[in-house]
């Protein structure tokens, strides 16, 4: 008996295997994986933002239709059980806002540059050789990252599926020389936070940008790699 194959369909059609764990970085091919396996009545898991964020509204259905889980807790700040808290624990509550911190790198590379004034380039640097950053560090330090995730969490949330491309971002590699000089002037620190906002009763306000954020804070103290949200 074999245990180890390429060949995708193999696992997806085997009658035997009730459950597959995706964990590929390309979002477009996972997007088949994980269609084809719910509807061929198998249980899923994956930690794959961007596929989830896109087609999230997509996946609940399937999951309903065909009588399986879908577990993606790990797309989302996996070192933090925010689905599971906002599932158990608020599901008959009417919040009014979720914000935080939601991704690490920009979040290391950020301390970097406030606390040890590296330059930016030095401190991305640093975060790729540590292995927080990606080569291609567009999806962290331009916002994207967050968005996705900010996406599954207004799920979660509100009951709102919002497709990322409505979702506005702005990351922080276009922070200049006056931000920084600024944030130091004045004892703050530079954070890209992720928010989802009630605005009024029937509309929500979705949006990831870079925000001074002073000593009184609550993500003030938040440094290198760590996420956190509230």
């Amino acid at each position: 008996m074999e245990y180890f194959t390429f060949d995708r369909n193999e696992l997806l059609f085997d009658e035997d295997i009730n459950v597959i764990v995706e964990l590929i970085d390309d979002a477009a091919e996972a997007y088949k994986i994980v269609k084809t396996a719910l509807q061929n009545g198998k249980h899923v898991v994956t930690a794959n933002k961007k596929m989830m964020a896109e087609h999230l509204y997509e996946f609940v259905d399937l999951q309903k239709k065909h009588g399986v889980s879908l577990l993606y807790e790990a797309s989302v700040c996996g070192s933090i059980p925010i689905i599971r808290n906002l599932a158990e624990y608020y599901d008959n509550e009417m919040l009014h806002s979720v914000s935080g911190i939601f991704n690490g790198s920009s979040n290391y590379i950020l301390t970097k540059v406030i606390q040890e004034k590296l330059s930016y380039d030095e401190a991305l640097k640093q975060a790729q050789d540590l292995g927080f950053a990606e080569t291609d560090p567009t999806l962290d330090v331009g916002g994207f990252d967050p968005k996705y995730k900010l996406c599954i969490v207004t799920a979660h949330a509100y009951g709102v599926f919002v497709a990322p491309e409505e979702v506005f971002n702005y990351g922080i590699q276009s922070l200049s020389e006056c931000d920084l000089e600024f944030a130091s002037e004045k004892g703050y620190k530079l954070k890209l936070l992720a928010n989802v906002l009630r605005v009024g009763d029937q509309q929500l306000t979705l949006f990831v940008m870079p925000y001074f954020v002073p000593r009184e804070h609550y993500l003030y103290y938040v440094e290198m790699s760590t996420m956190a949200s509230l």
